[in-house]
């Protein structure tokens, strides 16, 4: 049975992508119905290559019941997950959190 993850993804991309806004990289919470942690990382990869981003690492993934246990998270994490159950599947990225370059100057 598939269960709702959320984890803390960082992405990169070329500095032409829009996404980021000409940052090379972000952090950004993904949520995704899977069957286990292999499957949340693969649906991660995928979803985050169609919007022309590379998964540099998954700082921490977990079933969301996991999450809200411990933590509060942001409303609208919540209507993602509603959306993705409703839908049968998929996977919703939040807001990117960017960075820049700090050896650039």
């Amino acid at each position: 049975m598939k269960t709702m993850w959320i984890g803390l993804v960082s992405v990169r991309c070329s500095r032409e992508n829009p996404i980021l806004e000409g940052c090379p990289g972000a952090f950004v919470n993904v949520l995704a119905q899977a069957e286990d942690d292999e499957e949340f990382i693969k649906i991660v990869s995928s979803e985050a290559g169609e919007l022309g981003l590379d998964v540099d690492e998954i700082a921490w993934m977990e079933p969301l019941e996991d999450r809200l246990a411990k933590f509060e998270i942001e409303q609208y994490l919540l209507e993602f997950a509603r959306e993705i159950r409703e839908e049968g599947g998929g996977s919703r990225f939040g807001i990117f959190h960017a960075w820049e370059d700090n050896d650039e100057e």
